[in-house]
């Protein structure tokens, strides 16, 4: 059976060794990060999202993942 396409990608990028990429695609790929992060962050203090971060915070697991802006881990 063919893994599921998410892992095949996670696959890959975890697979990229040091110095493959070339530097301006290495360097556009940490400003994508960064924007993400920046949006994330920003978006989980809207007051619309309140009613989602109390569901997922509902949702306790250590084993889950971060979100941001709550203390703990969620699944």
């Amino acid at each position: 059976m063919t893994a599921p396409m998410i892992e095949r990608i996670a696959d890959r990028i975890c697979g990229i060794q040091e110095g493959e990429l070339p530097a301006d695609v290495l360097e556009k790929a940490k400003l994508c990060v960064l924007d993400q992060l920046g949006i994330q962050l920003w978006a989980a203090s809207l007051p619309k999202l309140a009613p989602v971060l109390a569901l997922a915070e509902s949702m306790a697991d250590p084993e889950g993942s971060t979100v941001a802006l709550l203390s703990h881990r969620v699944r």
